[in-house]
């Protein structure tokens, strides 16, 4: 919970042998002063902030990257790190520019807080991110509701929201100043008008630049210093807020123990159901509000009996708290995304332990083993293993982590070629030899458990790495019958089928692509092809395509689903080819249609052909493709190593270049390895 790694067996045995009465707090002072704790509740607040590398869905050739996105990363480690006061870190990232304006002590950068959001081609929703996460995130109110509207419930009237909105546009990004994150006041500041139902063409009063109605007196004064977001800051972050200790202690608590006090932690509105113990939170938030030091609430929370009870209890008390929300026990929890990845290269003796930096590709087997903290978040391309593992959408403001438990973890943890890496590397440390299976296993145990096997365990294993190695005959691999690359059509003439096919010669990023920089100019612009997600070149006669080989004589069946988000743009053109035959068509934009079954004839190495082209413009073109391929052999075609079936998914059947030309193969000692990093006891916290 501290550090997001999994104690070694050195430490549990170390602590339980310790017989100091003060062990407890001294683990816990220990765990507070590493830099790994500064990882570990540093990516709870990147939650909250949003945090991402990208901006976003971008047109033309418009830069995607935000320029020293990993500063404001570092800065919140640091602030974490040194436990500065909560109400200064909060200062800092609504108005660093005021509180450090020459960047001298870092805490300019500070100010990605607002800046690292994403920037949408209309500026008004921009603006309303950054309302958004400074309400909800800081304050717990849903403020953004009253965009269009006086809020259904809580009292937020929709000039509250427009006062903040005159406060925010007064306000502009700075990439010139000593942060590349900056925000400073606009030379001419302003009230701004309501925009009645939200509707940039219908204007109605002035609201003027002042904090919330619900939480000020009639008679304060308004923001009259600059832009207001110094005063703004001033009023969100002190402990006479009501609002401002309560919700961040809250999520400390849901941090710690697994679920909040009040449930939706960014939403304190009327409609929500207060704590069933209102006196806890009071209790912790005023106590917080001394010193604002998160270490000290930690330490508290961590201290408690709450925290520290077994998450098994008497049948009576599961009887009457059946959803635990008295805490009479702990909660059982899984591990997030982060955790489970960098304790995995922890118990395998790979994490490098290195703090603060630019970001990494963590979704490479070449991305140095870094803390999953300094991934490379892309908002428009987010890599499936995230989505796989219930990261948060970096597209707005997180409350909290959802947990799933979906086949499709387990089936990463037994196929992903980082996992094979990872265990590939570590089971050469460990050679398998007939005398040493038991101490082997022990081995294995203790150091990815943390324990000894028990007997039954032992005898399991043992006699797993002793069976006799059997060969796998050569079979076709389904990913090896796809390509990815640009289908060509005729300068003129209707779009019937491609008179050319060129494959894409770069992989990156989790995508096929021309070349090594990304986006390119026209004719091909953001052409690329992902695991699920595409976009077609800026020129309407080449087009991205999936193109499926035929591994034999026989019958294709095809069926899948085709996407295309927002009705802006002018749409997409889909088709699939068999040849010279255009076998299906979808035009248009803002749908998610199913299509198939569509079957047809084929020969062997015939190709199928998914082709996606821009319309005239290729802004908003980005689709989503899903396909399975079921290939039947004509009853005459007895190929060995061919089953008479072959059934392949886009989906499922996606892989990397480097992949397809060197397979993996993992030994017995690796598959227990393996089958010991993917078991309910590594992941859970228990």
């Amino acid at each position: 919970d501290l550090t997001g790694l999994t104690p070694t067996h050195q430490q549990i045995t170390r602590f339980e042998d310790d017989v100091r009465v003060d062990k407890v707090e001294r683990l816990v002072d220990q765990l507070l002063a590493s830099p790994a704790f500064a990882e570990r509740f540093g990516r709870h607040w990147l939650d909250v902030a949003r945090y991402a590398d990208t901006i976003g869905y971008a047109v033309a050739n418009k830069k995607r990257e935000i320029e020293g996105a990993y500063l404001y990363r570092d800065w919140v480690l640091n602030a974490f790190a040194n436990d500065m006061p909560y109400d200064e870190m909060v200062m800092h990232q609504v108005a660093g520019d005021r509180t450090d304006r020459d960047n001298e002590h870092g805490n300019l950068d500070a100010m990605g807080f607002l800046t690292i959001g994403r920037r949408f081609q209309n500026r008004l929703d921009t603006t309303d991110d950054r309302i958004d996460v400074i309400t909800r995130g800081l304050l717990g109110l849903t403020v953004a509701c009253a965009r269009c509207h006086d809020h259904k419930f809580d009292p937020i009237p929709t000039k509250d929201y427009y006062s903040l909105f005159g406060v925010i546009e007064s306000s502009r990004h700075d990439e010139e100043s000593a942060s590349p994150l900056a925000m400073v006041d606009k030379e001419q500041v302003a009230d701004r008008h309501v925009l009645i139902r939200g509707q940039p063409g219908r204007r109605g009063e002035k609201a003027p630049r002042q904090f919330l109605t619900a939480l000020r007196s009639d008679d304060e004064p308004r923001f009259a210093d600059g832009s207001g977001r110094y005063e703004l800051a001033q009023r969100i972050a002190t402990a006479d807020n009501p609002l401002f200790a309560r919700v961040m202690v809250n999520r400390v608590w849901m941090f710690l123990m697994g679920r909040p006090l009040v449930d939706s932690a960014s939403d304190f509105g009327v409609r929500t159901e207060p704590p069933v113990v209102p006196e806890l939170l009071e209790d912790l938030s005023v106590d917080f509000a001394d010193d604002f030091s998160i270490k000290r609430l930690v330490r508290r929370l961590v201290l408690s009996q709450t925290y520290r009870r077994a998450a098994e209890c008497s049948p009576d008390v599961l009887q009457r708290d059946p959803e635990n929300r008295y805490f009479a026990r702990g909660n059982r929890k899984r591990m997030d995304f982060e955790t489970l990845r960098d304790s995995m290269l922890e118990s395998c003796g790979q994490l490098v332990h290195r703090f603060g930096g630019p970001s990494v590709d963590i979704t490479t087997d070449q991305a140095g083993n870094r803390r999953t903290i300094y991934a490379r978040i892309d908002r428009q391309n987010l890599p499936p293993i995230f989505r796989t593992f219930d990261f948060p959408d970096p597209n707005t403001h997180s409350p909290g982590r959802y947990y799933t438990t979906v086949p499709q973890q387990s089936l990463h943890l037994l196929n992903s070629p980082l996992m094979a890496g990872m265990v590939g590397r570590m089971e050469k440390r460990y050679p398998l030899q007939s005398e040493d299976t038991a101490l082997l296993t022990r081995d294995l145990f203790v150091q990815i458990l943390g324990r000894e096997p028990e007997p039954t365990e032992l005898t399991s294993c043992i006699e797993f790495l002793e069976m006799p190695s059997v060969e796998v005959s050569d079979q076709l691999d389904p990913r090896q019958l796809w390509r990815y690359g640009l289908s060509r059509f005729d300068a003129k003439g209707p779009l019937k089928y491609p008179q050319s096919f060129e494959p894409l010669s770069v992989f990156k990023d989790q995508r096929y692509q021309p070349e090594t920089s990304f986006p390119l100019k026209p004719p091909l612009g953001y052409a690329s092809i992902g695991k699920e997600s595409a976009h077609p070149p800026s020129d309407p006669r080449i087009g991205v395509t999936r193109r499926f080989i035929s591994p034999g004589q026989g019958t294709i069946t095809i069926s899948g689903q085709l996407r295309h988000r927002g009705e802006q743009g002018d749409g997409i053109r889909f088709m699939i080819c068999a040849g010279n035959d255009q076998i299906y068509k979808r035009n248009g934009k803002g749908f998610n249609s199913p299509f198939g079954p569509i079957q047809v004839e084929v020969k062997e190495n015939q190709p199928i052909d998914f082709i996606a082209l821009s319309g005239e413009t290729s802004n908003h073109d980005s689709f989503v493709l899903h396909t399975t391929v079921q290939f039947r052999r004509i009853a005459s075609d007895e190929h060995s190593n061919m089953p008479a079936v072959i059934e392949s998914s886009s989906l499922n059947h996606f892989a990397d270049p480097e992949t397809l030309t060197n397979p993996v193969t993992i030994s017995k000692v690796g598959q227990l390895i393996q089958v010991l990093l993917a078991s309910n006891e590594f992941a859970f916290v228990d």
